[in-house]
């Protein structure tokens, strides 16, 4: 995506992760509603969804082309640009551009295995040797 991202209300992120998720290149509405309701919202209406779609069409994350009756939606952003997105938000917000600070709350609410941190050592060790 040539512009730069920015972040979705969670609305507006629900979708697009019902988009991402469903791994085609193009979606229509009823497909994302579908997947919606898989991730546990209940209840939107096809017409709420549609509004959010516009939104993120004007905003750069979508593409929508017209097929017979059908809107087609592609994403213009991967789920990995806008990961990082919200990890900078995150560190920026939080723990003051800090992943050291980041990891430290981590470790220090015990959500990390020693699989975890084995893993990590092992990310950062290839990270020091670039």
């Amino acid at each position: 995506m040539g512009s730069v991202l920015k972040r979705l209300p969670d609305s507006e992120l629900a979708v697009m992760l019902a988009i991402w998720n469903r791994g085609a290149e193009k979606v229509h509405t009823g497909e994302i509603l579908e997947e919606l309701k898989a991730m546990g919202y209940t209840g939107w209406k096809t017409q709420t969804v549609q509004s959010m779609l516009l939104r993120l069409t004007e905003k750069g994350y979508l593409t929508c082309e017209k097929l017979g009756r059908l809107n087609f939606y592609t994403p213009l952003a991967s789920m990995k640009e806008y990961q990082s997105v919200e990890t900078d938000t995150l560190l920026e917000r939080f723990y003051g551009g800090s992943a050291k600070n980041l990891f430290a709350a981590l470790v220090e609410k015990t959500m990390l295995s020693s699989r975890d941190v084995e893993e990590i050592k092992e990310l950062l060790s290839r990270g020091e040797e670039k």
